[in-house]
């Protein structure tokens, strides 16, 4: 038998049990599609989802999941945490001021184009941080979930470390190709109008639009429950496959308008 439930706690902060239930379920269930080729596996399991904090600047989720696996008892405890910007008196005005900026943009978009979690839970206005810990609490999961039924490992991990390499190997072209033609036109055209601006722009956006490329590329399961990808998500900044590949996206785009007024500055002025 092949089951998995997802039962929500009488919980204070959740507004809508059985959606939030339902959008766990949906999220497990697809990453655990390529279960289906495999018939040497049995599993009746429950999640529970047991706590849910809803605070200004944090979020905290516990989940627990029950069951059996291949004939095996399993009981596992997930403890998630989600913080925000802590203030400090010391703290340069800047950082300051580029927090408060991000955290409005990310309340914005909360409020235009909620998650399916977040129309789940209660208080709407500070949910953010808790939807982000039930999320990692989901991968936490659905980590657990692979190394119990020994999954493969992607080529998630080979294809980072290629993207990485080769970006670098890019922008290293793209120095060299620059500066030469810096040096021609300072030398034959004697012209000098924005042209360190130009190798700058261009260099960067070479290693932004390989890397960003790379990311787009890379397969869900690299994100959700490997530990590299996981690293990888938590430094772009995003809690799911999709909204990282939202941000490689932008960053093509950055890096691709980067280089067209590097060329620019380069060639035309």
């Amino acid at each position: 038998m092949i089951k998995i439930n997802v039962e929500v706690n009488d919980l204070e902060n959740v507004a809508d049990p059985r959606r939030l239930s339902d959008e766990i379920l949906r999220k497990i269930e697809r990453h655990l599609q390529w279960i289906d080729t495999h018939e040497n596996y049995s599993y009746e399991l429950t999640l529970f989802v047991e706590q849910c904090v809803i605070e200004a600047n944090r979020g905290v989720a516990k989940m627990s999941l029950k069951g059996v696996l291949n004939d095996q008892q399993i009981d596992k405890s997930f403890h998630s945490l989600e913080k925000g910007f802590k203030y400090k008196p010391h703290l340069p005005t800047r950082s300051l001021q580029l927090n408060a900026f991000t955290n409005l943009f990310t309340w914005i978009k909360r409020l235009i184009f909620p998650s399916g979690i977040e129309l789940a839970l209660a208080k709407r206005r500070l949910s953010g941080r808790a939807a982000n810990a039930i999320e990692e609490g989901i991968r936490e999961v659905c980590a657990t979930l692979d190394r119990l039924l020994e999954r493969p490992l992607s080529n998630g991990k080979e294809q980072w470390n290629y993207y990485y390499g080769l970006a670098w190997k890019c922008s290293v072209v793209a120095l060299v190709a620059t500066s030469a033609i810096s040096i021609f036109r300072v030398l034959v055209v004697q012209s000098n109008a924005h042209l360190v601006w130009g190798v700058f722009a261009s260099t960067l956006a070479a290693f932004g639009l390989t890397l960003g490329w790379g990311l787009t590329t890379l397969p869900d399961q690299f994100y959700l429950s490997e530990p590299k990808g996981r690293k990888l998500a938590k430094l772009v900044g995003a809690k799911t496959p999709t909204g990282i590949r939202s941000v490689a996206l932008f960053m093509i785009l950055l890096s691709a308008t980067g280089m067209m007024l590097g060329i620019y500055w380069l060639i035309f002025e």
